[in-house]
């Protein structure tokens, strides 16, 4: 149970089913009943466990969790796999975001550093591709199913002052799930 938030929460989703506590396994089947009243066909590659964060991360909403999850299957079949373009590779190379090692229980830690985004040297949907091409990378190779499951973030605002804060910037992350 998280101490600030009153609420269960878990961080590792890979495990046997069979040890998830009462309240998952009840909203998992909820969520299955309502997928099939409406006639909703998960992708075969969509798991119980995906559908468990998301339940957790909509505080087991059934119908706020059917239209994210709606949102990512229809995000991801258009966008994704990322090709690495010379665009992206840029953008990667400018230390806007990367990874930092990991912490003491082996969690990636991924840095963020915004004074790097410069709108006018590439559109924005480039800012926002290279960053959903680096966290599918850390998804794939610094995590452990069943073990390392979440990461760290630190954000540099070290070249930043109020003033000139990229508003924007929060924009490049709202299309990633």
């Amino acid at each position: 149970v998280d101490e600030l938030l009153g609420k269960p929460v878990r961080r590792i989703f890979l495990i046997d089913e069979d040890k998830y506590s009462d309240l998952e396994k009840e909203k998992l089947t909820e969520m299955k009943e309502y997928l099939k009243s409406i006639n909703y066909v998960l992708p075969e590659s969509y798991t119980n466990q995906d559908m468990l964060r998301q339940l957790q991360g909509n505080d087991y909403d059934i119908k706020v969790t059917f239209d994210n999850i709606k949102k990512e299957v229809e995000w991801k079949a258009e966008n994704l796999p990322i090709q690495l373009t010379d665009s992206i590779t840029k953008i990667l190379n400018t230390g806007f975001i990367y990874a930092h090692g990991r912490d003491n229980r082996y969690r990636p830690i991924l840095v963020l550093n915004p004074g790097k985004y410069d709108k006018n040297l590439f559109p924005f949907q480039t800012w926002q591709l290279a960053s959903v091409y680096f966290i599918e990378f850390l998804l794939n190779n610094y995590l452990i199913p069943g073990k390392i499951e979440n990461w760290n973030i630190i954000v540099d605002c070290q070249e930043l002052s109020i003033t000139n804060i990229p508003w924007d910037l929060k924009n490049v992350f709202s299309g990633i799930k």
